[in-house]
């Protein structure tokens, strides 16, 4: 996609700008969140970007001392979370707090009026594991 980009000076085709889009998604991801990913949740964010919500990864290094089956289990319930999801923009972040992991919101413009407010319509706080999987 990228040498297309250069090859074309930026001209795209539809399909090629969205190609575009779902590769900057994915590649903002690992370099922001790789702690949060496995092939599941990666599978999940390209749907919800297909689907055309917005997706914000943020890992701010809550999981660093997550053992990898803490880990295992964190993608898990992520990829769960946002099975489906369909708001106009997800945010997922790691918490600072001790039994927070991860935080999941969605916010969408109330009855997708763009003069409307954003409401939330998707909140999903993921607890941390067990101490002995920490």
């Amino acid at each position: 996609v990228l040498i297309r980009t250069i090859e074309t000076d930026g001209l795209l085709s539809e399909t090629e700008r969205e190609q575009a889009r779902l590769a900057e998604g994915t590649l903002r991801d690992e370099l922001r969140g790789p702690r949060l990913l496995d092939e599941s949740v990666r599978a999940r964010l390209h749907e919800a970007r297909r689907r055309g919500s917005i997706v914000t990864v943020l890992d701010e290094g809550g999981l660093d001392d997550a053992s990898g089956d803490a880990l295992d289990a964190i993608r898990a319930d992520l990829a769960r979370a946002l099975e489906g999801a369909a708001s106009d923009r997800i945010y997922i972040r790691t918490s600072p707090h001790e039994s927070i992991a991860v935080t999941v919101v969605g916010r969408s413009l109330e009855g997708g009026d763009p003069d409307a407010d954003e409401v939330v319509d998707l909140w999903h706080e993921i607890s941390h594991p067990g101490d002995d999987a920490r």
